[in-house]
């Protein structure tokens, strides 16, 4: 292992409290309150989810692990022409939330395929929930890789093994945790990345002066 890709003790001292706290949090919600029993509790942690910590969970799934390594690669590579997707995402979710959301919440309704049933049939939302499986096989194969390519390039561990400890860790707390784990669990990895991002920017201008 060569020392710019090694990890000093500290360094796997954050990285396995991360593993350890996500862990603990879908624990925490697994056996703390009330039971994941029931499909309301588990899938929509009973509609009762303030709003910071939902917004902030859906920042962290936008900031997967593809965007946040691939996007400044990309920039690097190719240039920022990339950052012209922004006000067409910025307009579709400000449509989004004043239309659809909306709708949605008034129907009762916990996804899209629900609302292709009742606005079509079955078999349309059937085609509809097939094609996005596909999909997300396929998306969760490089949101996987893309950390666990990282963890190993900076571990020196073998890269099927890192594969193997990111998809446990998230695996068991999203299974045991339902809903609520998963949302509290981005809050945590998102504080994490806005701290460590600036960390590291503050270091670089201290390195460049």
């Amino acid at each position: 292992m060569s020392p710019k890709n090694s990890f000093s003790a500290v360094d796997f001292l954050v990285l396995g409290l991360s593993f350890v706290i996500s862990a603990l949090i879908g624990i925490y919600y697994a056996c703390a309150g009330k039971k994941q029993d029931n499909r309301e509790t588990y899938f929509l942690g009973d509609r009762k989810m303030a709003a910071v910590p939902i917004a902030l969970s859906l920042m962290a799934t936008a900031l997967s692990a593809v965007n946040f390594l691939g996007v400044p690669a990309e920039v690097y590579f190719f240039g920022p022409d990339l950052l012209l997707t922004i006000p067409g995402r910025a307009l579709s979710l400000f449509i989004l939330t004043g239309t659809v959301f909306p709708l949605f919440y008034k129907l009762g309704l916990t996804s899209i395929y629900e609302y292709l049933e009742m606005r079509f049939n079955k078999t349309v939302k059937i085609v509809a929930v097939c094609i996005f499986f596909v999909f997300s096989l396929c998306y969760m194969g490089f949101v996987v890789y893309a950390p666990a390519l990282a963890l190993s390039l900076v571990t020196g561990m073998p890269e099927v093994l890192s594969i193997l400890i990111v998809t446990i860790v998230c695996i068991f707390y999203t299974t045991i945790g339902g809903i609520k784990a998963v949302i509290w669990t981005d809050v945590f990895q998102v504080r994490c990345l806005s701290t460590f991002t600036h960390a590291v920017m503050i270091n670089m201008k201290c390195s460049v002066g």
